[in-house]
């Protein structure tokens, strides 16, 4: 059965800067697999997940914000992370080819095409993956990164909203670019240069307002990444822009996607014990994402003024990371003490269940 899966949300990235990653190691790439997502806050990429029907694999290309161009990406990199990314299992044989001879392509958007497709293959779902061989006379690209989306979030709040029309998004104020026969010097976006066929992979929404695959506004059905057949540039298509302009249909298949699975993070604070003088616990990470820039407080007797602050850079899913406070570092009096552990303290880790990020020991000191 075809199956989505989702690493955080298209709202995630707006609403804030993301401390959860999915390695690319974690995604099978073996078969059909659609998907799209964005790189880290480092390299500000967009991700285009292009599968080789004859040699039954999936690559994935990132593409690079500053000039469109692309980049193949190792399945196997320990180096490769995405704060956010949505991709399918192996739908090989999930795809419903769509006989697009009847309509009319030039004068339709793409939404309406896809729309109209997932109409004709008559099979309910949520979520549709989409892929698409094309051919355009122009094609218009944004490139934006979790820091992109997240500045415009920013200013939505501090700028008048005069400044933004009823019909803006999140992408009206980035970087555009476009590919066309040739340059016109008078377009204030960047040419990149001709490239007339392409591939075009993402989902569909039919209900936007979720937020998981697309921007959650109304109408915005369809997301899609698309990559020239050179290779050459790729990005976010904007096939709703008025200088793209779709000439021809090659093929058009959609994968009904009858399952979806958010994968989450999920940090706990274990094994909490006064062992020698010393406050020894274990926070673990026993979600399916890694985590950044992690924070853990220790208050001792519920006094947040005399906390202790502990950082770890990087938990990966799966793992445990030990730490030990020596009891001269921790404000304590002799008696009962109570000391709460908190991992995350100002809930910037995305979690489903924040139940278990604290974990209260009870410690006697006894006169000295």
């Amino acid at each position: 059965m075809a199956k989505l899966f989702v690493a955080n949300t298209i709202t995630d990235l707006i609403l804030g800067d993301i401390d959860e990653h999915l390695p690319i190691n974690r995604i099978p790439l073996s078969g059909t697999v659609l998907g799209l997502g964005t790189t880290t806050a480092t390299d500000n990429g967009e991700l285009v997940f292009l599968p080789d029907f004859e040699q039954n694999k999936t690559s994935i290309y990132k593409c690079n914000p500053t000039d469109g161009k692309t980049y193949s990406l190792s399945p196997t990199s320990e180096v490769d992370h995405f704060p956010y990314v949505c991709f399918t299992n192996d739908i090989s044989k999930e795809g419903i080819e769509i006989d697009v001879s009847n309509f009319n392509i030039t004068n339709s958007s793409l939404t309406e095409i896809v729309t109209q497709s997932i109409n004709q293959c008559g099979v309910k779902a949520n979520y549709y993956g989409v892929y698409i061989e094309s051919t355009w006379s122009s094609v218009v690209l944004t490139i934006a990164s979790k820091l992109c989306l997240w500045q415009w979030a920013r200013m939505k709040n501090f700028v008048s909203d005069d400044i933004f029309s009823a019909e803006d998004n999140i992408y009206t104020s980035l970087q555009h670019f476009y590919c066309a026969d040739q340059e016109h010097p008078d377009n204030p976006m960047k040419y990149l240069g001709k490239a007339n066929s392409w591939r075009l992979i993402g989902m569909y929404a039919s209900e936007p307002k979720t937020g998981l695959v697309t921007v959650p506004q109304p109408n915005q059905n369809l997301h899609i990444h698309g990559i020239c057949k050179e290779k050459n540039w790729g990005g976010h298509v904007h096939h709703e822009h008025k200088m793209s302009k779709l000439l021809h249909i090659d093929s058009l298949i959609i994968y009904p996607l009858q399952e979806v699975e958010v994968i989450e993070s999920d940090l706990t604070i274990k094994d909490a014990v006064w062992l020698d003088d010393n406050l020894v616990f274990t926070v673990v990470n026993q979600g399916l994402l890694d985590v950044s820039n992690l924070q853990i407080h220790i208050v001792p007797n519920n006094q947040y003024s005399s906390y202790i602050g502990c950082r770890i850079p990087w938990l990966s899913a799966g793992n445990s990371f030990q730490i030990n406070i020596p009891k001269n570092k921790i404000k304590l009096k002799t008696g009962k003490n109570i000391i709460n552990i908190i991992a995350d303290p100002d809930n910037l880790i995305l979690e489903a269940n924040e139940n278990n990020n604290i974990m209260t020991l009870e410690v006697s000191i006894s006169p000295v």
